[in-house]
């Protein structure tokens, strides 16, 4: 039987006239690519050579931890993450998918560290912008003794869990693999202290990255946008702090006879010269304050070596406060975290910050589902291929949504939509989510059911009224 998929796609025609040629293609083959500049499994996607591969892997370690404003916007974007509660979500109705959430819902607690303490260590694909993990697994045998080979695990019921969700660091990176259509195959690093070649393949990980454009498996870091600003206010700083060491010292200026700076010079002659550059340029007010110089006199009984201190020529004339506080809010502003510096520039009003963390909110929001996609499309199925759960949808494990609820609206909200005439309860869904938002504890089904029941035995009986006959005395 001829393979109806295959057809010859006619050549195409370019600009210059020139036509290509002729391809036997099937429907469901690709043809084109995605345009990921890439060689040698290196991809070269970024611009500047201060942040490609490991050296770029160095300077978004220098920013997250050496800047305080980044440092404090990644540490505001961790806690919040870490705070978020992660649920599992049947997937249908039945026991059998009830059944499948709650063994979904026992992995995050049975790894071989906590589940917050994973999250933080995923979340560096948000500096990077990608983090790799390896997925080791376990069958679930309960508590083992200490020193065990047998991995331990907080359940007995013999199936495959997850025992690690280990990163692989990215400064680690020795190149990726990838097919003929430019999907991802896996990774080669060179960890320390062996620096050893390991392949891991992308069946046995998961790749968390802030954003897949062109199918980049090292993404774009959140700090990409902060460089230029980061960049300029650390050389301001280094500047500043240069000028007023100076300020205090003094301008040092030294002299020295003529004959070190001829091109005939001794060896020793140029060796003081150079000495005598290195003195000038280390003066500083400092535990080590002090100079010995040697005292040598010309033929007229002038001192060949001198050195003096020039006095300051006043305030600068350029003021760095508000060139470095630009470059602040231009950094927390890339992730819009700028909220931050409200309060310390002694500006924006309460709504203002309000606004400003709402959106700071939907931008967390975004890279919550972003990884709980990953979780969702690559370890959850894997996990069920391996063991014995028979459901027509897998359980997904979701993490709430960062809201800032007004609760003072939102009263004012259901007491218009009461006043318009909306029946509204009992409503057991309702309730609940008024509870949570208010961060409330929920009632059991039994007290609902207590309660329904009261009020129910509470509502007035209606008798209705016997007939009256015309022929009746009411007196």
């Amino acid at each position: 039987m001829a393979d109806d998929t295959k057809k010859l796609i006619p050549g195409l025609v370019s600009p210059n006239g020139d036509r290509t040629e002729k391809q036997d293609t099937g429907m469901y083959d690709e043809i084109g690519a995605t345009g990921l500049k890439r060689s040698a499994g290196k991809v070269d996607e970024e611009f500047l050579s201060d942040l490609q591969g490991e050296r770029g892997a160095r300077v978004y370690r220098e920013m997250t931890d050496n800047e305080p404003i980044l440092g404090a916007m990644m540490f505001a974007i961790e806690m919040v993450i870490r705070s978020v509660d992660w649920a599992s979500i049947p997937g249908g109705s039945s026991p059998q998918d009830a059944e499948a959430a709650d063994f979904l819902g026992s992995i995050p607690n049975d790894l071989n560290v906590s589940w917050p303490e994973w999250i933080s260590e995923m979340l560096s694909f948000l500096p990077y912008g990608w983090s790799y993990h390896e997925i080791v697994w376990k069958q679930r045998l309960g508590k083992q003794p200490s020193g065990s080979d047998v991995p331990s695990s907080n359940y007995d019921d013999g199936r495959t869990g997850v025992r690690k969700l280990p990163i692989r660091g990215q400064e680690t990176l020795d190149k990726w693999w990838f097919d003929d259509s430019g999907g991802i195959r896996g990774l080669s690093q060179r960890p320390p202290p062996l620096f050893d070649l390991r392949d891991i393949p992308i069946e046995k990980a998961l790749l968390f990255r802030t954003t897949a454009a062109k199918g980049n498996p090292e993404g774009r870091s959140i700090l990409r946008n902060a460089y230029r600003p980061w960049y300029f206010k650390r050389t301001i700083e280094e500047t500043e702090a240069i000028g007023i060491e100076r300020e205090l010292a003094g301008f040092p200026v030294a002299g020295v006879p003529a004959r070190l700076f001829k091109a005939s010079a001794s060896d020793a002659e140029k060796a003081a010269l150079e000495e005598w550059i290195r003195t000038v340029r280390d003066i500083r007010n400092d535990s080590l304050q002090g100079l010995v110089k040697p005292n040598e006199y010309d033929e007229n009984g002038n001192n060949q070596y001198t050195l003096e201190l020039l006095a300051t020529g006043g305030q600068r004339a350029i003021d760095t406060v508000p060139v470095i506080q630009r470059k602040n809010v231009e950094m927390a502003s890339t992730v819009l975290a700028d909220f931050i510096l409200l309060g310390h520039e002694k500006v924006g009003s309460f709504a203002l910050a309000s606004q400003k963390s709402d959106l700071f909110s939907v931008a967390v929001n975004g890279w919550l589902t972003a990884a709980a996609d990953v979780l969702n499309r690559h370890l959850v199925p894997r996990l069920f291929d391996v063991n014995d759960f028979r459901v027509d949808e897998l359980p997904t494990l979701q993490p709430t949504q960062l809201e800032r609820v007004d609760l003072k609206e939102l009263g004012e909200y259901v007491e218009d939509l009461a006043g318009i005439g909306y029946d509204l309860f009992p409503n057991r869904a309702l309730e609940s989510a008024l509870l949570q938002a208010a961060n409330l504890p929920e009632p059991s089904e039994d007290e609902r059911d207590e309660r329904e029941a009261e009020e129910e035995d509470d509502e007035p009986v209606f008798v209705p009224m016997p007939p009256i006959d015309e022929g009746d005395d009411l007196e």
